[in-house]
């Protein structure tokens, strides 16, 4: 399931990226909520990878926040890996 969501955020941040191939957006995602929307997947997917370490997370606390453009990125390096 992990892998599916993926290949999918990769594919639709790809189409994303040709728009504006030199900006890079430095959104701040905050909680798995946020990470689970950001993807189009569920919560609990969301958490797996946290947990699994396939993206990057930061600690302020008992909060938990990821950066989008980080995201995207692993989970390239990780589809690149899998493949």
């Amino acid at each position: 399931m992990a892998d599916k969501v993926a290949e999918l955020v990769i594919a639709r941040m790809s189409d994303t990226q040709k728009d504006s191939a030199t900006k890079v957006e430095r959104t701040k995602i905050c909680g798995i909520r946020g990470l689970a929307q950001l993807l189009g997947c569920s919560t609990a997917t969301a958490q797996r990878l946290k947990n699994e370490k396939r993206v990057p997370y930061y600690n302020m606390g008992t909060r938990t926040f990821f950066y989008a453009d980080e995201v995207i990125n692993s989970l390239k390096v990780n589809e690149k890996i899998i493949k």
